[in-house]
């Protein structure tokens, strides 16, 4: 499997039947990453659902803070009124069987739609 949380993001947004890609972009200049709007990595649009599916890819350890970071931005909330969800993934190394020695990349997925701001 892909090797960054983004990668593996967009790999898993692709299984699922999403047309998915990257919305960040790299400042050579600076040298440093920008998401769009301040909290979107990837963009995805699936033929069954309505609206934009926006991610945030991270660690597993990071996703907390990741899901806090984007309830202080205005764009966040205007994203999920525009009725578009907004996906935080955070990526771990979990054991593939109880007992066994092989991991393997599991996401924990925080989904929030609009619904759930009401």
């Amino acid at each position: 499997m892909a090797s960054s949380p983004t990668q593996r993001s967009l790999a898993l947004m692709r299984e699922q039947g999403y047309v998915a890609d990257i919305a960040e972009s790299y400042n050579a200049f600076i040298k440093k990453r920008k998401d769009l709007y301040k909290f979107i990595d990837l963009v995805g649009l699936h033929p069954k659902h309505k609206g934009v599916l926006a991610v945030q890819t991270t660690s597993g350890s990071n996703i907390q803070a990741r899901v806090k970071k984007a309830e202080g931005l205005p764009a966040y909330h205007l994203w999920l009124a525009c009725g578009n969800p907004v996906e935080f993934h955070g990526w771990r190394k979990l054991l593939k069987k109880k007992g066994g020695k092989q991991k393997i990349w599991v996401p924990k997925v925080i989904r929030v739609t609009q619904s759930i701001l009401n």
